[in-house]
């Protein structure tokens, strides 16, 4: 209980719980595990539907982490940490002058929670205003990633993948181009 403590407790633990990015992978992550755990485990569904319809979470769910943690990384983090040293605010804190990336920036600002480094008061606040400026960043770069981009590009590799995968049919009506998604029938010209 000790070591779970110590764990639970740590400096490092209150970092990980504040950063955006982690929390939106481990939700992700968990939804990719439970919710087609519960629909296994549903016994009033059919075992066929109950097979693909958790395998068509499964294979979203991963796809929509995969595809927040490149965007998030690269266009987020990066990209707008990049645009933030352009902001007329943050372009005049003295901390940021020689923190080129986001990835420096963040050594820095683990270094200053850590103290391992020391800093002034303007500094300190400075560094506390970016950390706070890129959260907001990463939030709302989780909100269209997961939101707009995901719904809309993932959706369309979800049935080519499970069909490659034997999972569904290329000819059942779900994978039709004449199926028609407000009726839940396959309509013939």
């Amino acid at each position: 209980m000790g070591v779970l403590l110590n764990v639970f407790t740590s400096s490092e633990a209150a970092r990980w719980a504040q950063d955006s990015t982690l929390q939106t992978i481990t939700e992700g992550s968990l939804k990719a595990v439970s919710r087609p755990a519960f629909t296994l485990i549903d016994k009033n569904a059919e075992p066929e539907a109950k097979k693909y319809s958790a395998s068509k979470e499964v294979i979203f769910q991963t796809l929509s982490m995969m595809a927040y943690f490149a965007l998030i990384t690269t266009v987020f983090q990066k990209g707008g940490y990049k645009l933030l040293k352009k902001m007329p605010k943050f372009k005049d804190y003295d901390v940021l002058k020689n923190i080129n990336t986001f990835e420096e920036f963040g050594h820095t600002f683990s270094a200053y929670t850590k103290g391992r480094i020391t800093t002034s008061a303007k500094q300190a606040e400075q560094l506390e205003k970016t950390k706070g400026a890129m959260e907001l960043i990463k939030m709302l770069g989780s909100g269209i990633i997961l939101t707009i981009l995901c719904p809309f590009t993932v959706t369309k590799l979800v049935h080519p993948i499970m069909q490659a995968l034997n999972l569904e049919k290329k000819d059942s009506p779900k994978a039709s181009a004449n199926f028609n998604k407000k009726t839940g029938l396959d309509v013939k010209a």
